[in-house]
């Protein structure tokens, strides 16, 4: 229980932090908030300037009402963590001229109230082999929303992921590509880049389905 952003990581090359438990963070906060108001939108815990040779592993980061974990020009490894119960999971941004991409992957990104993942200016990342769904009712979720120009990055590889049943039944209606309702990319908005969300899995950890 803390009042404001639990950890913060700058300008770091290489380094590990793992197996930590934040939970109910900006406790401050009584419902969700609108993050498009914030210039630095405010999180649990927050990777900025992190170089490929940090990974942050076998986290809990759950319980609040703004983002898990923020990452600005951030190319860690982001491995195996819980990151639950939030506005957003993770928000992953950069800038042109550090068009960083970070590893995402065996995470637990469950059960937000507006994403499982965002995308922001020129942030991208290789999301692989992760659980994004929810049972959030809210009209405006979505398991990867990427509001980021195609013209600054053409499409994000979120392959090898399982996306719940729902999404996986619409998935393997076959056609794919296609608009898929719980992502939102360049099928909503032709400006956007592609997400990628192919060989996507028919349950947490398993082996991808042939014929997608």
């Amino acid at each position: 229980n803390i009042r404001g952003r639990a950890l913060r990581i700058n300008n770091i090359g290489s380094g590990r932090c793992s197996n930590n438990t934040l939970k109910s963070n900006y406790t401050d906060y009584s419902n969700y908030q609108n993050i498009e108001s914030f210039y630095t939108p405010p999180s649990v815990v927050s990777l900025e300037d992190v170089g490929s040779g940090f990974t942050f592993a076998n986290n809990v980061i759950d319980s609040s009402y703004v983002i898990g974990l923020y990452g600005y020009r951030t190319a860690a490894t982001i491995d195996s963590n819980t990151i639950t119960n939030h506005h957003s999971s993770s928000l992953i941004n950069a800038s042109m001229e550090n068009p960083t991409v970070p590893l995402i992957r065996y995470n637990n990104l469950t059960n937000n109230e507006y994403a499982g993942l965002r995308f922001k200016e020129w942030g991208s990342a290789v999301v692989n082999y992760n659980d994004i769904f929810s049972s959030s009712s809210n009209s405006n979720y979505y398991d990867i929303y990427n509001e980021v120009a195609s013209t600054s990055v053409a499409e994000v590889d979120a392959r090898f992921n399982y996306w719940g049943e729902t999404t996986t039944a619409e998935m393997s209606e076959g056609g794919n590509p296609k608009n898929i309702a719980s992502i939102y990319d360049q099928y909503d908005d032709a400006t956007k880049g592609f997400v990628n969300y192919g060989n996507f899995l028919a349950a947490s950890g398993e082996i991808p389905l042939v014929a997608n």
